[in-house]
């Protein structure tokens, strides 16, 4: 969720004896008393944000024990106003999260539209990442698009938008020389395939899930096409 003051995020960890596992952390503590910037990947959430248009995304990490350690981009000097709240139960953990919108420079949220995010879940040695973005966490090209709007509109608007990202790379192609055009066509009749919704339409987390996950596909594919051609105008000059 979204207001102008902040972004406000909730994330549930499903995780086996939670509440024996943070006694164990809790046993071992690494320091005395919890202080900015420690890092701890053993059962921890990482959250990376950035605002659409900027370079600089910020990286926001709590542990299930609730250390926090936070940094723009690989730069861990810097310090945000966040905050956060943890909940355990049997066989999961909550984790709420508020921030600021100074935290991303601006004045104000006034839309997410646009907006790269990624969520990570450490557990023991093991992680998983929400999008795609290898070994790399530091990645924000590889960061999925977050969305808050009714899902069922959203997936409109990226269709609709689609069409004009065709026609872009289509005539980025022939201006570069690009060979675009097998891509395109496969993009094309994958996305005609991704499942359909509508408003009426009562959507649980798994068919969102599996819809957001094949758009973001589509999405990454014409982005890459994209940088392709941003390569190809520094390079041609053109």
């Amino acid at each position: 969720m979204y207001d102008e003051k902040a972004i406000y995020l909730g994330i549930e960890i499903v995780l086996a004896d939670a509440e024996r596992i943070l006694n164990d952390l809790k046993a071992a503590p690494l320091k005395d008393e919890k202080v900015k910037d420690v890092y701890r990947d053993r059962h921890s959430v990482e959250i990376f944000l950035q605002p659409p248009g900027e370079a600089r995304y910020i990286q926001c990490v709590v542990s299930l024990d609730g250390y926090r350690y936070d940094g723009v981009a690989l730069d861990n000097s810097w310090n945000g106003q966040w905050t956060y709240g943890i909940s355990v139960g049997k066989d999961r953990w909550c984790l709420e999260v508020m921030i600021p919108a100074s935290d991303l420079n601006l004045e104000k949220i006034e839309s997410t539209e646009g907006w790269r995010l990624n969520i990570v879940d450490n557990r023991e040695g093991n992680y998983s990442t929400w999008a795609a973005v290898g070994n790399n966490y530091h990645n924000p090209f590889g960061f999925g698009a977050l969305a808050t709007k009714d899902f069922s509109r959203w997936r409109q608007e990226k269709l609709q938008g689609w069409d004009e990202i065709r026609k872009k790379a289509a005539e980025g192609a022939d201006k570069y020389g690009l060979a675009f055009a097998d891509r395109l066509a496969r993009t094309g009749e994958f996305s005609k395939a991704i499942p359909g919704t509508s408003g009426s339409d009562k959507l649980d987390w798994e068919t969102v899930t599996r819809v957001y996950t094949l758009m973001n596909f589509v999405d990454t594919v014409y982005r890459v096409m994209d940088a392709e051609m941003s390569y190809a105008r520094f390079f041609t000059g053109k």
